[in-house]
């Protein structure tokens, strides 16, 4: 078996997420779901709950009255609000892992996953398209893959360094290369197979090369390129593979985004990410 059959065995047997918050961010997917609802199913699991009235009752809402039921705190989170606290109680705890491969500390990864996805957002609203809620998700998702590659970088990492730094490929080409495949392919499956929106597997299987992805979700994956790349290049996060990555001119050219721009995107991530950093800590 090949290295990359091998790791792409491993993510369909990697543990799926908290079936309850997957359940949850479907339901939040529709515009006419019930509050109710909502509140019934995060009632069934006691770390979302806990989670949830904390965020209620910090500071970022600067409420007089302690909320103290799950009813209040969802109509006061709102949908949006929601879905990223759900991802964060989710997602987080595994994305926070340190990653030997990567030479990724404890907790980078998860602050590198929540700069990008606020960089995204920013280059949707600085652009005028309609998907921030979409590309915040897929930014917080897009180097998830590396939870699975981070073993086989680490075995292979002289080979991969040598490809990457000495004969002019970008990281992910040369884990392709080393590897038969690199994190966001391996990303892409891990997603399938937990059966997020087939817009996030897209996005995350194709953020390093955005061309690539189907026009449906091109927009997309190449809003969550530019803020992957941002976040690189301003050192967020970096390990191993640095600042390697290639930027994708077309992509640049074709949303006109300059050095001031992705400057100005940055300043604002940066902000952002220092005064809401808490509603992502993970549990």
């Amino acid at each position: 078996m090949s290295h990359a059959e091998e790791i792409l065995k491993e993510a369909e047997r990697f543990p799926a997420l908290d079936p309850t918050a997957l359940n949850l961010l479907e339901l939040l997917q529709s515009d006419d779901f019930e509050t109710r609802e909502v509140v019934d199913r995060i009632e069934l699991n006691p770390q979302l709950t806990i989670k949830i009235l904390r965020l209620a009752n910090s500071g970022f809402f600067g409420l007089r009255r302690e909320v103290t039921s799950v009813f209040h705190a969802v109509n006061l989170l709102g949908k949006t609000n929601l879905v990223r606290l759900l991802l964060s109680a989710t997602v987080g705890p595994i994305i926070s892992q340190a990653l030997e491969g990567y030479k990724v500390e404890e907790g980078e990864l998860w602050k590198r996953a929540i700069a990008v996805a606020f960089a995204a957002r920013q280059y949707a609203r600085r652009l005028n398209v309609d998907v921030e809620d979409r590309v915040f998700i897929s930014g917080l998702l897009c180097d998830v893959g590396k939870l699975l590659t981070s073993s086989w970088v680490e075995k292979h990492l002289k080979e991969i360094q040598v490809a990457a730094f000495e004969e002019g490929c970008s990281f992910e080409e040369a884990e392709k290369r080393c590897l038969g495949v690199n994190h966001a392919k391996v990303g892409s499956i891990l997603l399938d197979s937990w059966d997020l929106p087939d817009s996030l597997v897209e996005v995350v299987r194709w953020h390093h090369e955005p061309t690539k992805c189907g026009a449906e979700y091109r927009t997309e994956a190449e809003l969550v390129h530019l803020a992957d790349y941002s976040c690189a290049l301003f050192g967020i996060g970096a390990g191993s593979d640095g600042t390697h990555y290639r930027p994708c001119h077309e992509t640049f050219e074709k949303l006109h985004v300059d050095f001031s721009l992705l400057e100005k995107v940055m300043i604002d991530t940066m902000d952002e990410l220092e005064k809401s950093s808490f509603m992502f800590e993970s549990p």
